[in-house]
């Protein structure tokens, strides 16, 4: 859908021209009815307060309720020169780029609830389908994932094969396109209508022919996407005995026929390409990204990195440290195990697992423009909203409040590809220096952001 929640109308509303970033809220659901999924966005300005209600009050009592950031920035001449020189190759594809932008999910489960707590809409529902996403999400833009490491776990086949799939009292026929042995992508003959999670059975109706083995009569798969005519289904198998059982049965299929099976290969993106963008992305981010370590038994943050020039928030946090660095102790002093040592205990490895999320309000008092009192409160201190809304207005009319939203998590494995490539480089000139960085970086226990929210939760509960 990103095609919808990004589109050229959109962006265009954000009115570009001659600024250095540009940026606005956008809110968005689904909603399902009849087996079909539906979806909304709405940018802030789109919306009159009655409507933004109306938004709210429907779409945040859904888990598929979403609070994004999109911010523009004007690609400079340097941007360009540097993609021209590193990948003159994508030069074709570059050379109409004007813009680059970020995309920041602020959506917190834990205060879903304060979009519930103004006035009621006095509009209908209907009003909301003039938000409502068409079916169509064929997006023309081409998704380029960072990491250069394979995003698959195993190798997948092109075959084409007959199967016939059953869900429910619905029989439809169609072909294989490509297989591993625990995912599979087909064409229906005709379509099908489902949603993502639904579970399905496969009859590969050829194979099961040549074969003794009863699984590939009723191998059991769950549905993860579909494209929008309905006729192609990509599956994976499910976590169950005869899932297990079908999937060693394809992977001792495929390892029997290797050289008949035509390998299917991932697509590439171009290391140099990657970097370049990788540094015009790193440029224009406007959280504060912070790094922590253990060292004798007690986490400390090792480094935090900011852009130039700095932000309202980092500026503040710069007038609090003696050495021209930036001092976070206002923000985790007596919060260490809270927000630090609990987050950034090691976790399962082999799934990835969502960062820990805490709201925090900083209350600034200035006495001759330098800094005379500071309070903080995490979101959880208040007894109720009233008592949050109290605080923030108070905060407000005696000086700056930030809201904060501070995410943390532990940090598995610092050496990325694109590290390990900076230090190989930096070994060839300089041996003890890569190894003191690389013992750096596998010192790190943790990692997280400190993202400046203040016009969210201002908006969210509407002070003005």
């Amino acid at each position: 859908m990103i095609n919808h929640l990004l589109s050229a109308t959109r962006i265009n509303n954000l009115e570009l021209s001659g600024i250095s970033h540009t940026s606005t809220l956008i809110y968005s659901f689904f909603h399902e009815h009849q087996g079909q999924r539906y979806f909304y966005s709405a940018a802030l300005p789109e919306m009159t307060r009655q409507q933004r209600l109306l938004f709210w009050q429907i779409g945040a009592k859904r888990e598929s309720w979403r609070v994004m950031r999109l911010t523009i920035y004007p690609l400079a001449q340097n941007d360009m020169q540097a993609l021209a020189q590193l990948t003159p190759e994508m030069m074709p594809y570059c050379q109409d780029l004007s813009h680059i932008g970020t995309l920041q999910d602020l959506t917190y489960a834990e205060v879903q609830s304060d979009y519930l707590c103004g006035v009621t809409s006095t509009l209908p529902p209907s009003e909301l389908n003039q938000f409502r996403h068409l079916r169509n999400p064929i997006s023309q833009a081409e998704a380029i994932h960072f990491d250069p490491k394979p995003l698959r776990s195993e190798d997948r086949f092109r075959y084409k094969t007959t199967i016939t799939l059953q869900q429910d009292l619905t029989t439809i026929g169609g072909v294989s396109i490509d297989f591993s042995s625990r995912g599979l992508n087909i064409n229906l003959d005709q379509p099908l209508r489902c949603k993502q999670g639904d579970t399905v059975f496969i009859e590969f109706t050829h194979l099961a022919r040549s074969t003794k083995n009863d699984i590939l009569k009723k191998m059991p798969y769950q549905i993860i996407r579909t494209s929008p005519s309905g006729k192609n289904i990509q599956l994976i198998t499910i976590e169950n005995e005869d899932g297990l059982l079908g999937g060693q049965f394809l992977r001792t299929l495929i390892e029997s026929n290797l050289e008949k099976l035509a390998l299917c290969k991932e697509p590439q993106p171009s290391p140099a390409m990657l970097l370049t963008m990788h540094q015009m992305l790193l440029t224009r981010l406007h959280s504060l990204p912070y790094f922590a370590e253990k060292i004798d038994h007690k986490i400390k943050v090792k480094a935090v990195g900011s852009n130039f020039p700095l932000s309202p928030l980092a500026s503040m946090l710069r007038q609090l440290s003696d050495n021209n660095r930036l001092d976070l102790d206002v923000i985790f002093r007596q919060r260490v195990k809270q927000m630090l040592a609990d987050p950034m205990r090691p976790r399962n490895k082999q799934q990835q697992q969502p960062p820990f999320i805490h709201e925090l309000y900083l209350a600034v008092e200035y006495h001759d423009k330098q800094i005379h009192k500071m309070d903080t409160k995490l979101r959880s201190d208040f007894e109720d909203l009233a008592a949050q809304r109290q605080y923030i207005q108070q905060a407000r009319q005696h000086g700056d409040l930030f809201a904060l939203r501070i995410t943390a998590l532990p940090l598995l494995n610092p050496l990325t590809a694109l590290i390990g490539e900076k230090l190989s480089k930096l070994a060839r000139l300089t041996l003890h220096r890569a190894r003191a960085l690389e013992m750096e970086f596998t010192s790190l226990m943790g990692c997280g952001e400190i993202f400046d929210i203040t016009d969210e939760v201002l908006i969210r509960l509407e002070i003005h």
